[in-house]
Formats: structure tokens, C-alpha cells, sequence
């Protein structure tokens, strides 16, 4: 009986988790999934639209480190409620048709109060979860980020056709203040779970310390790229089809909505292939590799159907969304017993927004420069760049005859 209760208190912490992710993207995406509508409204460029999410991302990278840093002093129980209140009302700030210039501050609040979500999860799933609940909890909240894109372009799509677009930002709210009731009368934390001792932890990292350090850095660059080309993708999809295709606005943000759909498959993708591989470095260049292939089809060919470029779309998203699922959720849990997850997780984190920053307005002034084709030559080669480094990383580490942390 005792054990039964003990099981059910996992499968809780595990299905929480994924849900405050899951909603907390209805109260961070909501302007990013409307942003056609946005520009209409205001009048504005890209690139000024996109300094909007820059300024987010901006944000919510620099927290994801501090938050990182500071998650081995948090209430678990009492942080959570309180940023998804916080986000529900910035949400709510932004329904109204507030001066344009004055978006960009709240929603870099917004980022702010979003970053302690994916360490803190982190660490409360390393935490309380053991064994087989720790795997299924890589691959279920792998999923959360995916499901809630799909939750916030689904509700959008369906708003912009009844022509009331900003109610998202109200219908986020509810969702968010629903998620934070719940965590809170409903999460009990578990304890003892990693069986280690404060010694043999110590021992350990000292250990592989440098080794550990290195991956580190490697992951990092590779966060920047991967989500410069995922979120950049994802923000100016709907763009893309519109300008290109002259797609209406709600059937380009319900195209949109279509490819988080591979991204869920990108991360059971990526818990598998790790179970084959068991190497962190070598499967994430091997899906930069993948991704590359598929990427270089829009800067040698560029004339796609609408069909061909939503498969080649949703491909690319499916190797950029398991590259995601390697950095922030299996590395930082798989490497527990080297160090607290949820620093490795904000850190990561950090230089997965650091990316995303970057893909907001610079590849907004790149496409208002140069077109979109410029910006898939910019992925592209950015790619292949991490790919290269990857490769030297794992050819040192041979040569050097080096245990691989795993």
C-alpha cells in the first residue's frame, strides 16, 4: 500500500510539472502567435514587432541563469503560483490596446517572471523522481513546451477568425491562475530520492569536474543555435506564408499550429535515440546534421509548394525540437549525480534564449533587408558551424581517450 501511494506521488509531480509548462506558454506566446495581427493593429515593421519577443527573450535568458543559480532556495510549493499570478496579469495588461511602445517592458517583465519555471521543474523532478518516473518525466514534460504551442496557435487561430484575436491574452490568464491553484493545493515534495551521499557527490564532481565543464560550454553554443533557428521558425512561419503564399492571418497562424506536432514527435524522438547512443554530444550533432540537410533545401531550392515547405517545416522543427529535449531536460537530469540539475537546466536554458533573443529581430531585420531566403542561409551556415565544433569536441575526446559523461 505504502509503495502504491509513494508511485502515485510521483505520477502527480510528473503530470504537475508538465502542466504548469505547459500553461505558463499560453501566458509567453500569446503575443508571438499573434504577431501578423500585431503589426496590422500598430502599423509597425518586423523588426519592431520583433524587439517585442527580443526584449522577452532578452529577459527570460538572464533569468533562466540566476534562477539556475538561486533554485536550491525556493519553496517549490509557493513559486510557481506565484509567477503564473504575475504572468496572468501582464497578460491581462496587454488585452487592452496599451500604446505599442509600452508592450515590449511588460513583456520583458513577463520573461523575467516566466525564467524560474524550467529550472525550478528541474530540479523539483530530480528531486522527487527516481528511475523509471524520471525517464517517463524527460519524455513527458519534453512534450509540455510542444503542447503548449499547440494550446496558444490553436486558441489564436480560432480567435482571429471570430475577429477578437486579443481575448488570448485573457483566455491565458484563466489558464495560468487554474495551473497555480492546482500546484499549489496539490503538490507535497518527496524526499530522499537521489541516493547519494554529500561525500561521494563531492568526490564525483571534483572528479569530472573539467570534463563536465567542457560539455558545458559545448551545449551552450549549441542551445544558442538550436533556438535562433527553432524559435525563429516558429515566430515568422506565419509571416512567411503570408507574404509568400498570401495566406490569410488565421489560416497562416493554423499552419503554424500543425508543425508543434513534429516537435512532440523531436522529443520521443531524442529520448530515444539517447537510449541507443548514450552520448549527449554525438546525438546532438547528429540531429544538427539532419537538420542541416533539410534546412539547405530552401537556400539551393527555393521554389516549394505550401505543401513541401510545411513537411520540410515540420522536419526541420522535429530535429530542432529534439535537439532542445537533449540540452535542457535529458543532459541537466541524466548529469544529476555531477551537479545540481536545475543550475545545469538554467544555465542551458540561458543560452537556449540567448538564441531565441537573436532570432526574434535580428532575423526580422535580416528578412526586411535581405528576404527570407537570406535568413535560411544565415540558419543554415550557423548549422553548420556548431556541427564542425561538435565534431572536434568528440574527435579530441577520443583522441584523449577520456570518459564521456553521460
Amino acid at each position: 500500500m505504502f509503495k502504491k501511494r509513494k508511485d502515485c506521488s510521483q505520477v502527480l509531480i510528473m503530470w504537475l510539472c508538465w502542466a504548469v509548462y505547459t500553461f505558463a506558454y499560453m501566458g509567453r506566446y500569446s503575443y508571438n502567435a499573434n504577431i501578423n495581427l500585431i503589426i496590422n493593429d500598430y502599423k509597425i515593421t518586423y523588426a519592431e514587432a520583433g524587439l517585442v519577443v527580443t526584449f522577452f527573450f532578452f529577459a527570460y535568458g538572464i533569468g533562466q541563469v540566476l534562477n539556475g543559480l538561486l533554485v536550491k532556495k525556493y519553496n517549490k510549493r509557493i513559486i510557481f503560483p506565484i509567477a503564473l499570478v504575475v504572468s496572468s496579469i501582464l497578460n491581462l495588461l496587454v488585452l487592452f490596446d496599451l500604446p505599442f511602445g509600452i508592450i515590449k517592458y511588460l513583456w520583458m517583465f513577463n520573461g523575467i517572471i516566466q525564467s524560474c519555471f524550467w529550472p525550478t521543474l528541474i530540479s523539483v523532478m530530480s528531486e522527487n523522481l527516481k528511475g523509471e518516473y524520471l525517464n517517463k518525466a524527460i519524455s513527458l514534460t519534453s512534450t509540455s513546451a510542444v503542447c503548449g504551442t499547440i494550446f496558444v496557435y490553436g486558441i489564436s487561430a480560432l480567435l482571429v477568425k471570430l475577429g477578437c484575436y486579443r481575448i488570448v491574452f485573457l483566455v491565458g490568464a484563466i489558464m495560468m491562475l487554474s495551473i497555480a491553484t492546482l500546484w499549489f493545493f496539490l503538490y507535497r515534495p518527496n524526499e530522499h530520492v537521489v541516493e547519494v551521499s554529500e561525500e561521494a557527490n563531492e568526490k564525483k564532481q571534483k572528479k569530472s569536474f573539467n570534463i563536465l565543464e567542457i560539455v558545458i560550454i559545448v551545449l551552450a553554443i549549441f542551445a544558442v543555435v538550436d533556438n535562433l533557428a527553432k524559435d525563429g521558425l516558429t515566430t515568422w512561419l506565419p509571416a512567411i506564408l503570408k507574404e509568400n503564399y498570401n495566406i490569410k492571418d488565421e489560416s497562416a497562424i493554423l499552419f503554424t499550429l500543425l508543425l508543434p506536432c513534429f516537435g512532440i514527435l523531436g522529443t520521443l524522438l531524442s529520448v530515444k535515440l539517447y537510449s541507443l547512443l548514450k552520448d549527449i554530444i554525438t546525438l546532438t550533432v547528429l540531429l544538427f546534421l539532419a537538420s542541416a540537410i533539410f534546412l539547405g533545401s530552401f537556400v539551393f531550392f527555393n521554389n516549394h509548394s505550401i505543401i513541401v515547405l510545411l513537411m520540410i517545416f515540420g522536419f526541420i522543427l522535429c530535429l530542432l525540437h529534439a535537439i532542445n529535449s537533449v540540452i535542457t531536460a535529458i543532459a541537466p537530469l541524466k548529469l544529476r549525480k555531477n551537479a545540481e540539475s536545475g543550475k545545469i537546466a538554467g544555465i542551458l536554458n540561458g543560452f537556449c534564449y540567448l538564441g531565441s533573443t537573436m532570432s526574434s529581430y535580428g532575423l526580422g531585420y535580416i528578412a526586411d533587408n535581405g528576404g527570407w531566403k537570406m535568413v535560411f542561409t544565415v540558419l543554415f551556415v550557423a548549422i553548420i558551424f556548431v556541427s564542425f565544433i561538435g565534431v572536434i569536441y568528440i574527435f579530441i575526446n577520443k583522441l584523449n581517450q577520456k570518459s564521456k559523461i553521460k
